[in-house]
C-alpha cells in the first residue's frame, strides 16, 4: 500500500499528515490567549468578574475543552434563551465575554466568523425617574445623621460627586485644602487575586476620570477637622478602615446605609440581621445608593446653571448619556412649558388659513 501510494505520488509522511489534520482549538485555549494578549493589564475587579463568568457560567454550559469550530449561532441563541433568560447583570456580562472570546477566535483565524454576533442581552439601567436624588436640604440631614467617624467620607461623596472607589482612593497629597481642590488620580478596587480576595489600586479607565475638583468651604472645614483627628502623611489614604488598610466597597456602603437608617429611610442593619436569623422577611427597600449621590450632585449642578460639558468634566463622565438623563430629570417642566412660551411670544398673531 505504501509503495503504491509512493508510486502515485500520494504518500505523505506521518509528520505531514499530522500537520494537515485540522487542529482543535478549545474554549480554554481561547480564554487563556485572550487574557495573555491584553494590550494592558486588566483591573483587578475586571479580572475577577471575568473569572467568575468563565468558571460559573461559561464552562459549566459549554465545557472548557469544547472545540470553538463546533459552536453555532443556534447554540449560542439557545444558551441566551435558556440559562441566561433571566437577563441579570451577570448573565449579560457572561454573554458579552463569550462573544468577545469568539470574536478573538475569528480574528486569529481559528473560526470563520463569530457565532455569537447579534446575540445580546440589553443593559438594564435604573431610569433617572427611578433614582433617588437628594437636594441640599436632604444632604444636610444626611450628614447630620451620619456617624461622626463617617461624616468626612460621606461628605466628600455628597459634596464632591466622587465615585465610591475614588473617595476611598484619595491620598493626603490629593487634597489641596488651601486651594480648595481635590485631585482625583486613582481609585481603590476589590477583587480576587488567586484564591484570596484583596483590595488594590487602579487608575481611572479614561482620561476624563483624572480631574481636579473645586471644594466648598463647608467640605474643606469637614476635611480639616477629619485630618486634625486622623493625621496622614502625603502618600497615605485619607479614608481607611480601623487598622489603616484600604477600605472595601462593602464598608463604604455600610457607612452610607447607617446614615440612611439614622434618617429613618432604611431599616437598621441590626434589625435586618435579627429578621434574617428568625427566618422572617427582610424588607427589600429601594433607597438612594451611595452611587446615586453622584446623580444628586449632578442634578444640583444643573439646577445652578452649569452646562452639560461642565458637569461631565466635574463628574468624570466620558459619555454624555448620563449627563443628559440627569438633565432631563432636573428640568422636566421646561419641556412642558414649550407651548405656553410659544403662545406668549406669538400673542396677537392673526393669519389667514386657506
Amino acid at each position: 500500500m505504501q509503495e503504491r501510494a509512493i508510486e502515485r505520488g500520494e504518500w505523505l509522511a506521518p509528520e505531514e499528515v499530522e500537520a494537515r489534520r485540522p487542529k482543535v482549538r478549545t474554549l480554554q485555549e481561547t480564554y487563556d490567549r485572550f487574557l495573555a494578549q491584553r494590550p494592558r493589564p486588566l483591573a483587578l475587579s475586571t479580572l475577577t468578574a471575568y473569572e467568575q463568568d468563565w468558571r460559573l457560567r461559561i464552562v459549566p454550559h459549554w465545557g472548557a475543552e469544547r472545540d470553538v469550530k463546533t459552536i453555532t449561532h443556534d447554540d449560542v441563541w439557545q444558551w441566551r434563551q435558556g440559562p441566561l433568560a433571566a437577563e441579570r447583570r451577570r448573565d449579560r456580562s457572561s454573554l458579552a465575554l463569550f462573544s468577545e472570546l469568539l470574536a478573538k477566535a475569528a480574528h486569529w483565524g481559528w473560526i470563520d466568523k463569530n457565532p455569537a454576533a447579534g446575540v445580546s442581552i440589553p443593559r438594564q439601567t435604573k431610569a433617572m425617574e427611578q433614582r433617588h436624588v437628594f437636594d441640599l436640604d436632604d444632604v444636610r440631614r444626611y450628614l447630620q445623621a451620619a456617624e461622626p467617624q463617617h461624616v468626612a467620607m460621606l461628605a466628600t461623596v455628597a459634596l464632591g460627586g466622587l465615585r465610591s472607589g475614588e473617595v476611598r482612593g484619595l491620598r493626603r497629597m490629593d487634597l489641596d485644602l488651601e486651594g480648595r481642590r481635590i485631585l482625583v488620580r486613582q481609585a481603590i478596587e476589590h477583587g480576587k487575586d488567586g484564591d484570596a480576595y484583596r483590595v488594590g489600586v487602579k487608575v481611572p479607565k479614561t482620561s476624563a476620570g483624572i480631574r481636579s475638583l473645586p471644594m466648598s468651604t463647608t467640605l474643606v472645614t469637614i476635611l480639616q477637622d477629619h485630618l486634625a483627628l486622623h493625621p496622614r502623611s502625603p502618600e497615605q489614604l485619607v479614608f481607611t478602615v480601623a487598622d489603616g488598610k484600604p477600605m472595601g466597597p462593602a464598608e463604604a456602603d455600610r457607612r452610607h446605609n447607617r446614615a440612611l437608617a439614622n434618617m429613618g429611610l432604611r431599616t437598621p442593619e441590626a434589625e435586618r440581621r435579627r429578621l434574617w436569623r428568625k427566618g422572617l422577611p427582610v424588607p427589600k427597600e429601594d433607597h438612594i445608593t451611595l452611587h446615586d449621590l453622584r446623580a444628586s450632585y449632578a442634578a444640583w449642578l444643573f439646577s445652578e446653571g452649569y452646562t452639560i460639558a461642565e458637569v461631565m468634566l466635574l463628574l468624570g463622565w466620558s459619555d454624555s448619556r448620563m449627563a443628559l438623563e440627569v438633565y432631563s430629570r432636573v428640568f422636566p417642566r421646561r419641556v412642558e412649558s414649550v407651548g405656553p412660551k410659544q403662545d406668549e411670544a406669538l400673542k396677537g398673531l392673526t393669519v389667514v388659513v386657506a
